[in-house]
């Protein structure tokens, strides 16, 4: 009989945007292992991958620690030894392991660390012993990998979407080679190519990133080919890894690893430009949702609201607030026709940001349209206010920009008196994008002003879907303009219901803009930092 196998799930998952205020073990959520089997089965996940595996293969799993972090800036060093060391004393716990099954995002980043997820790969291994087969499947494609990591890693590959839908099917892909990979008849061979390349969020639902998921797809379906993965890489991170990552895997075949790796490195490449073109302004989004508007049989243009006269004219502001009572009411929505949709990309929590941002909404409410929702604004303040006051109150605000994050970058606070529509417990689940995954936003708050709905939370987070905007008691097919702050993972619940999706760019910590941040510590030339950069070097 042959002896059963045992797997040690576990994981270190985050993104560090070094450009933004610094992370904290507070963006954290510890998942105990005895609730990581509960928490993840059945979840469109690496872990739920995991645990799918190891339930139909006969795997006992042991399951340690899992840490889940919300983008956020450079992590404490101090809070990342914390963090580390419970994951060690799981693995300790854990007795012989044959399987050590990791979950790591890619792009962390810690004071003092400069390869975090090398680094808990390393403390495992010399824990666990030599002889454990180490996988790290469908990481995400804005991570890194070493060349110290591709030398630790067993299996290791990243996702191919963006949005990210396709987690759990990366990580099944490159475990249906598990079983002859652990008998020695596959030779697991990959070539890690480094490109000195980066860009801003690029999805691939169309466009550019269309073209690049169709050739990962090609390739990946050719038999010589176990695996080839792209990282793009993160533009907000500054480290000597920033650039990007093509990951080639065959079975004992590394000619023909680096020789697709390059090939595909150089059609990337020839791509560097237009990789690079920039998105459109928040002014330029803004006129470009009026022109659509116009094209309709009910538009009706309303007068402009002017937000410095609002912060200070008291009788101004009692207008507005007649007016939000009058919203309050609600509408009949025309579901004959799709909102339109724009993305406040520039202030991405997804991306490391703080979510209070004011740009786009200043922009947005000035403009004035009608039927209008702008969903998840960061402002702690203003929900525990809405909170105090009660649905139904109207409340002085100032919401939002840098008075709540600290960043000069996130804009002057909204000023003005709000309807207090709802109060939710922030409790949301996603549905699409890791879809089964909880998330806890904290105590926030639906308001209006003038005439449009916006949703307060306590703490940021992007809108993967529709499960922000319910939260807020809001659904997004009966507006005329959704905004949201997301760069892409929006686009999987909102393609199909959306008109028309204008991207609104500008001057925050995720703009797809990447030259207006200014790198110390790459490994070298990286382009368009560097316009003179060669590839290959």
């Amino acid at each position: 009989m042959e002896k059963q196998l045992r797997a040690l799930l576990t994981g270190f998952f985050t993104e560090t945007n070094t450009y933004v205020a610094e992370g904290t073990i507070a963006s954290f959520t510890r998942t105990p292992g005895d609730d990581i089997l509960n928490q993840n089965r059945g979840v469109n996940s690496t872990l739920g991958a995991y645990i799918n595996y190891c339930e139909e293969h006969d795997v006992e799993m042991v399951n340690g620690a899992s840490y889940l972090g919300n983008p956020a800036g450079l992590l404490k060093n101090e809070d990342y030894q914390t963090m580390k060391a419970d994951i060690m004393d799981g693995a300790k716990k854990a007795g012989p392991i044959d399987l050590l099954m990791l979950y790591f995002h890619g792009a962390a980043c810690v004071d003092g660390v400069a390869d975090p997820e090398l680094d808990i790969t390393n403390g495992l291994k010399e824990i666990l012993g030599d002889d454990i087969t180490i996988l790290a499947l469908a990481m995400d494609l804005h991570g890194k990998c070493s060349d110290e990591l591709n030398k630790t890693v067993d299996l290791l590959s990243s996702v191919h979407m963006y949005p990210h839908i396709d987690y759990y099917n990366r990580a099944t892909e490159l475990m249906s080679y598990l079983p002859k990979v652990l008998d020695g008849s596959i030779k697991v061979t990959r070539h890690v190519e480094f490109l000195p390349l980066i860009f801003g969020p690029t999805t691939t639902m169309n466009g550019i990133g269309a073209g690049i998921l169709s050739k990962l797809t090609e390739i990946n379906a050719r038999p010589d080919i176990m695996d080839i993965s792209y990282m793009h890489g993160f533009p907000y991170a500054d480290h000597k890894f920033t650039g990007g990552y093509i990951m080639v895997t065959t079975d004992n075949d590394m000619a023909l690893a680096k020789k697709e790796a390059v090939a595909f490195g150089e059609w990337i490449w020839a791509q560097r430009e237009e990789l690079n073109t920039p998105q459109m302004t928040t002014e330029q989004a803004v006129q470009a949702v009026i022109q659509e508007l116009q094209t309709t049989e009910d538009y009706k243009p309303r007068p402009q609201i002017d937000l410095d006269r609002l912060a200070t004219d008291e009788a101004y502001q009692d207008k507005l607030a007649e007016e939000a009572i009058d919203t309050s009411f609600g509408f009949v929505p025309d579901w004959t026709k799709k909102p339109i949709v724009v993305n406040d990309t520039a202030d991405n929590p997804g991306g490391g940001t703080g979510g209070a941002d004011t740009h786009v909404l200043r922009k947005f409410l000035e403009a004035n349209i009608e039927r209008s929702a702008f969903i998840g604004i960061t402002d702690p303040v203003v929900a525990k206010q809405a909170q105090e006051a009660g649905v139904g109150s109207i409340i002085k605000v100032s919401l939002g920009g840098t008075p709540v994050s600290g960043i000069e970058l996130d804009g002057e606070p909204i000023v003005a008196k709000a309807y207090v529509k709802q109060i939710s417990d922030g409790r949301v689940t996603n549905r699409i994008v890791v879809a089964g995954t909880r998330w806890d936003v904290g105590i926030s708050a639906t308001l209006i002003i003038g005439g449009m709905t916006i949703t307060v939370t306590t703490s940021a987070w992007q809108s993967f879907d529709n499960s922000l905007a319910l939260n807020g008691g809001i659904d997004p097919r009966d507006y005329k303009l959704v905004i949201v702050k997301s760069s892409a993972h929006f686009r999987a619940y909102y393609t199909p219901i959306a008109d028309k999706i204008f991207t609104a760019d500008g001057p925050g910590g995720t703009t797809t803009i990447v030259t207006n941040f200014t790198p110390k510590n790459l490994r070298g030339p990286v382009y368009p930092w560097d316009p003179s950069t060669k590839y290959p070097g």
